[in-house]
């Protein structure tokens, strides 16, 4: 029996040996036949050596292998930039803890969504990236900004990103649509300096609706003398020119001062 068994490990050692000796498309072979599942569909094109992603017998070598491709994470942690710069929990931390793989074509490497599955669950801080959810961003979809093939890095952080087919402006205020708009009512808590502009709101016109003045959100170009508003009220029906505001203030039309000439 002890002969036999020893026989048994020599052509065991023999085999091992003779694979060996191929080198790399051996231990692909094998490598492939212990392999747990497919990589994701962003690292498919790894999948054919599994030194892209591995060292043998060095689990801790990987997170370095990890950051030589991926040089935007490597650069936020050095840089305490970035998502994985800004949460202290990242540095030191092995990759694999949060981004899984070999769990197939079609599953993500960030498991921060909800799923019935506890395994693809996690809680995503998002105030420690370039954006932090406020208003009602904060209850929008991940896919809303994040598309599954892209990078999370790649998801817009100008709100003209995301907005640009909502604008009622048509791109004619620009694209820095938080000058006026807030994220907690886009539409209701609009906030705009009219001082900025040449015709600054004072008195009564701080409580016209915008659309009385720009109908069609035509902003470029409007008129800012008081007949091109007032003209149809006109009482004088023009006989003392488009200058109202010679004997008219803006707290009210009525009670005009009279500005007597001197002889």
């Amino acid at each position: 029996m002890r002969r036999e068994r020893s026989l048994l490990l020599a052509c065991l050692a023999g085999v091992w040996l003779a694979l060996m000796s191929q080198a790399a498309p051996a231990q692909s072979w094998f490598e492939r036949l212990v392999m747990p599942g497919d990589l994701i569909r962003g690292h498919a094109k790894l999948e054919k050596d599994c030194s892209n992603c591995h060292l043998s017998f060095s689990q801790g070598a990987q997170s370095g292998l990890c950051r030589d491709c991926h040089k935007e994470a490597a650069k936020n942690l050095d840089d305490g930039t970035g998502f994985h710069g800004r949460a202290p929990e990242m540095r030191g931390q092995e990759c694999r803890h949060c981004h899984t793989d070999h769990i197939g074509r079609d599953l993500p490497a960030l498991p921060f969504h909800h799923s019935a599955d506890w395994r693809q669950t996690r809680p995503f801080d998002h105030s420690k990236t370039a954006f932090s959810l406020k208003g009602a961003h904060d209850k929008a979809a991940c896919k809303a900004c994040h598309a599954p093939s892209e990078p999370a890095s790649a998801a817009p952080t100008a709100c003209i990103g995301c907005h640009r087919g909502d604008d009622p402006h048509k791109g004619k205020l620009g694209e820095s649509c938080d000058t006026c708009h807030s994220p907690g009512d886009w539409l209701r808590e609009v906030a705009f300096d009219h001082d900025i502009t040449r015709f600054p709101l004072i008195g009564q016109h701080v409580l016209v609706p915008c659309e009385e003045c720009h109908p069609d959100a035509t902003y470029r170009g409007t008129e800012v003398d008081c007949a091109a508003c007032h003209g149809r009220d006109d009482v004088h029906r023009g006989a003392f020119g488009k200058g109202c505001d010679q004997c008219h203030g803006t707290s009210s039309i009525k009670g005009a001062r009279l500005k007597l000439r001197k002889p």
